[in-house]
C-alpha cells in the first residue's frame, strides 16, 4: 500500500510537473510571438482592478469648476490612502496632490498649497521638481520664508547646476533684495562640469530605441568630433544624437561624414528633420540647457557592410538659457545700475551676459508697409534676438521688399524689460543707414516708452514704427544694442 501510494504521489508530481512547464513554454510563446495580445489582456486586467478609479481621475481633471474639482480629487485620494510610490497608481496621487496645491496657490491660500506640497514630498522625496516647488511656496510667506531658504540652498548644494533648483533659488534671492548673491549662485552654476556624454540612436526600420551607444567625444581647436562604427549599414536609416544632460552649447555648421564600402557620404546636419529642445539659427543648433536636447539625421541608401560614422561640428560653449531666466527680473536692473555706479566692470560683464542669455533666441518681428496704416500680417519678417559673448544683442531682419514705414516689434510678455539699443541700421538699395534709436524721429510708439537713452516695454505688445530711408527696397535692418 505504501508503494502504490509512493507511485501515485511521484506520478502526480511528474504530472504536475509537465503542466507548469506547459503553461511555462505556452506563456512563452504568447509572450515572444503574440505582445499585443498579452497587452490587450494586461489592459483588460487593469482596467477590472482599476478602471474606475482611473476613470474617476479623468473626470476630476476635466472638471471646470475648481470648488468642484477640488473636492473630486479629495475624494479620489481618499479612495488610495495603501498607495506607495512606485506602486502602479502612484502618478494618480502625485497629479492629485499637485493640481491640489496648484487650486489652492491660485485661490491665494499659501497654507493650502504648501500643505499639499509637503505631502507630495513625502510621498515621493525623490522628486525634485517638487521639492523646488515646495521651497518657492515657503519663500512667499513670511513666516516660512526662512524654511523655503534652507531647502533651495540645501537642494542647490547638492545639484549646483540643476536648472529645475537654481533658477527657483536665484528668482527668491532676487525678489529678497539679494539680487548680488543671485548673480553669485549663477556664476558658481556656471563654473560646474558638466556632462559630455552623447548617446546615439540608429534606426533600423524595426525599433529606434534598442539601437543606441553611449559616446565621449574628442574636442580639439573647437571643433568636436563623434567617431563609431556600425556593423551593417544596409539597414541603416536615420540617426538620432542625444546631447549631453542640460547641455548648453552651438553646433556651428555640423556635418555627418560616412564611409560604406567605396561609398563616402557627406551631410549637412544643420537643418535636422526632427529635433527636441533644440533651436536651430541659419547654419548652427544650439542647445539652451534642456535635459533631452536631441536632433536626427536622416541617412541615404547605403551599401552592406560595415560603416565608419564622423560627426563634426563647431562647438562653443553657451551660458545656459535656463539657468539665466531670473537675470530678466526687475531686481537685476536695479543690480546693473548699481555696478555701474561703482565701476565694478567685471561683476557688471558677468550680469550683461547673464541677461543677454536670456534674451537670446526671443522672436521679434519687423513689419513693412508703403503706408504708415498699412501694416497686417502678409508683411513682415522674424528673427530671433542673438547675444554675443560680451553680453550685447543683435537681431537681423532680412526684409527685401520696398517699403516706406518699418515697425519693430519687441519680444511679447517682457512688460519692465529696458532695451539700450544703441544702433538701428538700414540697407536700402545697396545703401546703409545708421540710425540712433535713441534719438531718431519715430512715428508713433504701443506699450513702449522711450525713457533717454533706454525703451521700456510698458505692456505684453510693445512695438514703435519709423519712416524707412529712401531708396528702391529695404534689404535688412540691422538693430544692436544691450539690455
Amino acid at each position: 500500500m505504501r508503494r502504490k501510494t509512493a507511485k501515485a504521489l511521484a506520478n502526480l508530481g511528474r504530472l504536475a510537473g509537465v503542466a507548469v512547464c506547459t503553461l511555462a513554454g505556452v506563456t512563452a510563446m504568447l509572450w515572444s510571438r503574440s505582445p499585443q495580445t498579452v497587452e490587450a489582456f494586461e489592459n483588460r486586467l487593469r482596467d477590472a482592478l482599476v478602471g474606475g478609479v482611473r476613470q474617476q481621475w479623468a473626470e476630476a481633471k476635466a472638471e471646470p469648476d475648481q470648488a468642484r474639482q477640488r473636492e473630486l480629487l479629495q475624494r479620489l485620494l481618499g479612495r488610495l490612502p495603501h498607495v506607495q510610490r512606485q506602486d502602479y497608481l502612484a502618478e494618480i496621487v502625485r497629479d492629485c496632490q499637485l493640481r491640489l496645491a496648484s487650486l489652492a496657490e491660485a485661490s491665494g491660500n499659501l497654507t493650502e498649497a504648501v500643505d499639499w506640497m509637503r505631502r507630495s514630498v513625502a510621498f515621493d522625496d525623490h522628486d525634485l521638481a517638487t521639492q523646488a516647488r515646495l521651497g518657492n511656496l515657503l519663500c512667499r510667506t513670511d513666516s516660512t520664508r526662512w524654511q523655503g531658504f534652507d531647502l533651495l540652498h540645501a537642494l542647490a548644494a547638492r545639484f549646483p547646476a540643476n536648472p529645475g533648483v537654481v533658477p527657483v533659488l536665484a528668482a527668491n534671492l532676487i525678489d529678497a533684495g539679494r539680487a548680488e548673491a543671485a548673480l553669485a549662485l549663477l556664476e558658481n552654476a556656471h563654473r560646474e562640469t558638466q556632462s559630455n556624454l552623447w548617446t546615439v540612436f540608429w534606426d533600423t526600420g524595426e525599433d529606434f530605441d534598442l539601437h543606441r551607444a553611449c559616446i565621449v567625444p574628442t574636442v580639439h581647436d573647437g571643433m568636436l568630433r563623434l567617431r563609431f562604427d556600425l556593423a551593417d549599414a544596409k539597414r541603416l536609416r536615420r540617426l538620432r544624437f542625444l546631447m549631453p544632460c542640460f547641455a548648453s552649447m552651438a553646433l556651428v555648421a555640423p556635418r555627418l561624414h560616412v564611409e560604406a564600402g567605396d561609398q563616402v557620404v557627406e551631410i549637412d546636419a544643420s537643418a535636422p528633420p526632427a529635433m527636441n529642445q533644440v533651436e536651430r539659427r541659419s547654419n548652427r543648433l544650439e542647445a539652451t540647457g534642456h535635459l533631452e536636447a536631441w536632433f536626427d539625421v536622416v541617412l541615404p541608401e547605403l551599401p552592406a557592410g560595415r560603416c565608419k560614422i564622423t560627426f563634426a561640428a563647431s562647438v562653443s560653449p553657451r551660458r545656459s538659457r535656463l539657468l539665466a531666466m531670473p537675470a530678466l527680473r526687475p531686481g537685476m536692473a536695479a543690480l546693473r545700475d548699481e555696478l555701474v555706479r561703482h565701476g565694478r566692470l567685471d561683476a557688471l560683464q558677468q550680469l550683461q551676459q547673464w541677461r543677454g542669455t536670456a534674451c537670446s533666441g526671443l522672436p521679434m518681428q519687423c513689419f513693412f508697409a508703403e503706408a504708415e496704416s498699412a501694416f497686417d500680417g502678409s508683411r513682415l519678417v522674424d528673427a530671433a534676438i542673438e547675444c554675443a559673448n560680451d553680453g550685447g544683442l543683435e537681431v537681423l531682419f532680412h526684409v527685401q521688399k520696398p517699403a516706406t514705414v518699418l515697425r519693430i516689434d519687441l519680444p511679447s510678455s517682457v512688460a519692465g524689460l529696458e532695451f539700450r539699443w544703441s544702433t538701428l541700421e538700414v540697407v536700402a538699395g545697396g545703401r546703409h543707414v545708421v540710425l540712433d534709436p535713441r534719438t531718431m524721429p519715430l512715428l508713433g510708439t504701443h506699450q513702449v516708452e522711450r525713457r533717454n537713452d533706454v525703451f521700456v516695454a510698458t505692456g505684453d505688445d510693445p512695438y514703435f514704427w519709423f519712416k524707412a530711408p529712401a531708396g528702391d527696397r529695404i534689404d535688412s535692418v540691422h538693430l544692436r544694442g544691450v539690455l
